[in-house]
């Protein structure tokens, strides 16, 4: 969606972050490395304050394959 129409998909994401913050989330994470892209720039572009990790950062963080 980024490369046909990215306001489009900044005001889906837009959406997704407040749907976030309205449960009190601390952290949002993804499965989807494109995904975690769009919410952070969705989260920048809205100045919507809230961690956004990959799935794969916080297994390899458990796991001591990547430090904090």
């Amino acid at each position: 969606l980024q490369g046909v129409n990215n306001d489009m998909r900044l005001d889906i994401v837009k959406i997704k972050l407040e749907e976030a913050l309205a449960k009190n989330a601390d952290i949002l994470v993804s499965a989807c490395p494109a995904c975690k892209l769009a919410f952070v720039d969705g989260a920048r572009e809205h100045e919507i304050e809230l961690e956004i990790r990959d799935i794969h950062e916080i297994v390899a963080k458990r796991f001591g394959v990547l430090e904090e």
